[in-house]
């Protein structure tokens, strides 16, 4: 069906552009059929970036459902559920919802603000204690995760043409995006940006002129990974009382 093949393909382009899918078309079944049609686009594009770039969006897009206000918590928690999620209506402790702490510790593992931590929570006999907003969150979590999952193939064999030559024109428009990203990064080095080891090794180093072998190793590496020169890590360490350009080079 080529409508159910436009749709797809304009759901990867705005995920690609944007990290939405889009606005849902009226026609149900067309709306299901574009999604199993994109997902086989993006796995034909062969680009991780744009797999990963899908799953999220799809992600980002379920979320806004969840928190609109036409979401129930009825609808929720039958969402939730159906991810086989231990959850249900958390009215003891004046939350929307209680959620088993082995669903909420699976979804929260990639959030490091301080109000994720599970010591933050209002937990009970194993479940804790959210409202909508936090459920919604933890489902994105887990939608992106199960996208990601569904789309780490490899490549699909004996496409059609018309598939290939859309993968191939989803392509180029990710190289487009991910050349501005690239543009956006900052072009110097701001110490005040590094995390707090390090910091702490830099000073260490310019005072004492001297590190222990793991310390120079873990300074080396991220110096390096941050793109600086071989050359200038080489300058750096000079002034070391044991310095050994051998050695350090």
């Amino acid at each position: 069906d080529r409508f159910v093949l436009e749709r797809a393909e304009k759901r990867v382009e705005a995920a690609i552009r944007d990290l939405t899918t889009g606005e849902m078309v009226r026609d149900k079944k067309n709306e299901i059929s574009s999604f199993a049609a994109s997902l086989i686009l993006v796995i034909a594009t062969k680009k991780p970036w744009v797999k990963k770039r899908y799953a999220l969006a799809v992600a980002k897009t379920a979320y806004q459902h969840l928190i609109s206000p036409e979401t129930s918590k009825n609808k929720l928690l039958t969402i939730a559920r159906d991810f086989d999620w231990d959850i249900s209506d958390g009215k003891d402790a004046y939350k929307d919802y209680k959620l088993h702490f082995t669903h909420y510790l699976k979804n929260a593992a990639h959030m490091h603000k301080a109000e994720w931590k599970l010591v933050n929570q209002i937990i009970d006999k194993g479940y804790v204690f959210l409202n909508k907003d936090k459920v919604a969150r933890l489902l994105q979590e887990e939608i992106r995760a199960r996208i990601e999952k569904r789309l780490d193939i490899a490549e699909l064999k004996n496409l059609p043409e018309d598939i290939n030559l859309i993968a191939n024109k989803l392509n180029m428009m990710a190289e487009e995006i991910i050349g501005q990203e690239t543009e956006e990064m900052p072009k110097e080095v701001t110490q005040s940006a590094f995390p707090p080891c390090i910091v702490y090794l830099i000073q260490e180093a310019s005072q004492a002129h001297h590190l222990s072998h793991i310390g120079r190793f873990t300074l080396t590496s991220f110096l390096l990974n941050i793109g600086m020169s071989a050359e200038a890590v080489n300058e750096f360490y000079r002034t070391f009382s044991d310095y050994n350009e051998r050695l350090t080079r």
